[in-house]
This record gives structure tokens, sequence and C-alpha cells, in this order.
């Protein structure tokens, strides 16, 4: 192992990591349901939303719920759902519009979005690359 590195952890059930977030504070009102929970979203991933929540003695603010966190994970996921979308209509809107531009400004050249001199690259390999 390299010294860099901290220790590695051991390998722990779904239903100790359940019990290891309990034993921090946070409340777990239904077991099975945080079993389940942490089988489909992972612990290290279902931790990082309890971040925020983390006193300096490394336990969970009171009152703080498993479903609180889930109910973050679970709008945090719709959100990047949407965002994702968004970028996508973007993306392709740019690219109807940069098509519909070069395809008037340069109606003689039907390739004439492989030309690097109708871009603002510093060089030709550059475009090239990027191409």
């Amino acid at each position: 192992m390299s010294a860099n590195l901290p220790p590695l952890k051991p390998a722990t059930s779904i239903k100790d990591q359940v019990h290891l977030l309990a034993s921090r504070n946070l409340l777990v009102h239904d077991p099975v349901y945080a079993q389940r929970m942490l089988e489909k979203i992972n612990y290290y991933r279902f931790t990082g939303y309890l971040l925020p929540f983390k006193t300096s003695q490394g336990t969970y603010q009171n009152d703080v719920t498993f479903e609180q966190i889930v109910s973050l994970y679970e709008f945090d996921s719709k959100l990047r759902f949407h965002l994702l979308a968004l970028c996508e209509q973007i993306e392709i809107q740019t690219r109807a519009h940069l098509s519909h531009f070069l395809a008037m400004k340069h109606s003689s050249d039907p390739t004439c979005y492989l030309t690097s001199a109708h871009f603002a690259f510093p060089s030709s390999a550059s475009f090239n690359q990027f191409v």
C-alpha cells in the first residue's frame, strides 16, 4: 500500500451500514426501507448527501432522518435529469443554428464545416483535433 493512501476499510453489510448511520445520530424509522435504499444508492453516495448535516464530532445533527436525505437525493437526481435534458436541447439548437449559418454563408460549399479557415482556431492542427 502507498504511504499516501489511508488504510482500506473492511467490507460492511448493508444492515451494518444502516446501524452505523443510526449510531451516528441519523434517525432511521424503517431499517428495511433504509437497507433497500442503500442497495440502490450505495452507502458512500448516500453519505455525501449527509455532509451538510455532519457535526464536528462526526455524528449528524439532531432530527435528521434517513427519509429526508433520500428526498434530497431524489431531488438532486430529478434536477440532474432536467438539466441534462436542457443541455441536450441547447446543443441541438446550437448545432442547428451553426449549420444553417454556415450553409447560408458558404452556400456553394456543402462541406464548409470541414474548412478550418471558417473558424477561429489558432491553427489548422487545432481545428483538426477538434473535428
